[in-house]
């Protein structure tokens, strides 16, 4: 079996402090889907329309979603203003790398078929696949932290399972593998965790690198 690389991180996009993204979920969500739209509870506009690489969007809802909520903008402000502290977590971000052994076609299968657990939980995800042809494909899964209620109602914050998504991932991605005769497989679990030796790595500053060294 080829060993392929696995990435996977999670972060909480809220408005504890301004990332160069904004600190606002709404403006978070337009960096990552390279739109233009206006966050109504900080009256601020982001417009990333511009933006490259964005090779395809799609927002996945829960049976209990308005169908308004197809809209980007009505979706994420609705999200907004459910929180009124003004360090509220507004919601998570997971970045998946995609391999590039497989065709956009079946990247969007790959992603359906990962976030359906969420969409199955009650939460709504706005996933987003980027490419800029520079060998960094991936995909930005910007994900509820409250699911909604029979009403289309936010309820309280959904928990976090973090280490049973990272596996999931793997899961997904290596039937899509198998499924198109590819023999890579990515691991979710550490060397620590597989019984391999850590091998230490060199850190080469930029000003050795632009030396060739």
């Amino acid at each position: 079996m080829i060993v392929a690389i696995y990435h996977f991180s999670m972060k909480i996009i809220g408005r504890g402090g301004k990332s160069r993204h904004g600190h606002s979920g709404v403006e978070a969500v337009g960096y990552r889907s390279g739109t233009k739209i206006e966050s109504e509870w900080s009256g601020i506009t982001a417009d990333y329309s511009r933006k490259k690489g964005i090779v395809y969007s799609e927002i996945m809802l829960s049976a209990n979603a308005p169908a308004s909520f197809y809209d980007r903008a009505t979706l994420w402000n609705s999200v907004e203003m459910c929180e009124k502290r003004r360090d509220s977590q507004l919601a998570r971000d997971i970045e998946v790398s995609l391999p590039k052994e497989l065709s956009l076609s079946e990247h969007k299968k790959i992603m359906q078929d990962y976030c359906s657990q969420f969409v199955d939980a009650g939460m709504c995800v706005d996933f987003n696949i980027h490419d800029k042809g520079d060998g960094n494909l991936h995909c930005h899964i910007m994900l509820t932290i409250r699911a909604l209620d029979e009403n289309g109602k936010w309820l309280s914050k959904s928990r976090e399972n973090a280490e049973k998504w990272r596996a999931s991932w793997a899961e997904t991605v290596n039937r899509y593998l198998e499924k198109n005769g590819f023999e890579e497989r990515i691991d979710h679990r550490s060397n620590a965790e597989r019984g391999l030796e850590e091998i230490p790595s060199i850190h080469i500053g930029p000003a050795a690198c632009a030396m060739g060294v």
